[in-house]
């Protein structure tokens, strides 16, 4: 199953979480569902965090690599992850990373995620450029797609 599992539960029941990790409205949504999602249901559904990048977000492609990057190094920090992104949402916007590298940006990124996964700019670096982070982050993008799913957030 492509995305993030959030929780335990081992229910039928899905619930499928289409986001933008740059999006404003992403980010409000998971303000209240995705707080309400992990706090109240996470035992008791099969939640899905998919993360999808929509055209006008030049740095959300980077996040949801960087995303997959923390679940691979420590799955149990994903969660952690997203929460830090939202939690400190502006500092993604576009202009303020106008004039600056990718490489900039996956060092910045890096920084955050030492502070989630306990992981060197190195490791991190070296895992959001593999084979296996681009497949994962591709994953969601195609489930997306699958599932008609063209803006964020949709639940």
């Amino acid at each position: 199953m492509p995305g993030i599992k959030i929780g335990t539960g081992q229910t039928e029941i899905k619930l499928d979480l289409f986001f933008d990790l740059q999006c404003s409205y992403s980010k409000k949504a998971w303000d209240v569902v995705g707080h309400s999602v992990e706090n109240s249901w996470a035992d008791q559904l099969n939640i899905y965090f998919h993360p999808i990048c929509l055209s006008h977000h030049r740095q959300s492609w980077d996040l949801t690599r960087a995303l997959f990057a923390v679940k691979s190094l420590d799955a149990s920090e994903a969660v952690e992850f997203i929460e830090r992104v939202y939690s400190d949402h502006g500092q993604f916007y576009n202009a303020q990373w106008k004039s600056k590298t990718q490489d900039e940006f996956l060092s910045h990124l890096a920084s955050i995620t030492g502070k989630c996964a306990n992981v060197s700019e190195k490791d991190f670096i070296g895992t959001i450029e593999s084979d296996e982070v681009y497949a994962n982050s591709k994953g969601s993008i195609h489930y997306a797609a699958v599932k008609q799913v063209w803006s964020t957030p949709s639940v």
